[in-house]
């Protein structure tokens, strides 16, 4: 078997997520997504509006 350490008997808040941390980071990536694809799109009218 593996020398790891089983996750479920890690401290809790320690190498495990708690859910606010969870949530803080579903979050940012969820704006960084929007911000990328808004991004994208305002490129791609700015580059139909040169034409």
């Amino acid at each position: 078997m593996s020398d790891r350490p089983d996750p479920a008997s890690a401290p809790r808040g320690g190498a495990v997520m708690s859910g606010l941390t969870g949530l803080a980071l579903v979050t940012m990536i969820i704006w960084v997504a929007l911000f990328v694809y808004v991004f994208s799109v305002d490129r791609k009218i700015g580059s139909l509006d040169n034409e």
